[in-house]
């Protein structure tokens, strides 16, 4: 069964965040399975409030969308770039759409098995 980790988020108030946010697909390639590139990234994206998903792919590759601020965004891929255990070789990125409707990307098969962690705060 193949497994995705849905990426947790952080609640923020403002809308000038909201207007900046953009949502990414990447590729990665290199020595990044069974190194703990999902929960790396997992973990960075509930740090930085970006929602999203990460999978490891049958041909050794993962793939993800991310969706937040650019500069949030860019400092996942920076923290992972620099992660003694991952080795990125390639990494293919394309911009989507933003996903207004939904905070958790859902849009997955149901045969896939998400793990979803969401930070709220209130304000």
């Amino acid at each position: 069964m193949e497994e995705i980790a849905t990426i947790g988020m952080i609640k923020r108030g403002g809308r000038m965040s909201e207007n900046r946010k953009i949502r990414v697909f990447y590729q990665f390639n290199g020595y990044v399975q069974g190194v703990g590139f999902r929960y790396r990234m997992s973990h960075l994206a509930g740090h930085f409030g970006v929602t999203g998903w990460v999978r490891n792919e049958y041909d050794g590759s993962v793939q993800a969308e991310l969706q937040g601020l650019p500069e949030e965004i860019d400092m996942i891929i920076q923290r992972l770039c620099q992660d003694r255990y991952i080795e990125i070789r390639s990494m293919d990125r394309k911009e989507l759409p933003l996903d207004v409707i939904c905070t958790l990307f859902t849009g997955q098969p149901v045969r896939r098995v998400f793990l979803c962690v969401i930070v709220m705060s209130l304000n």
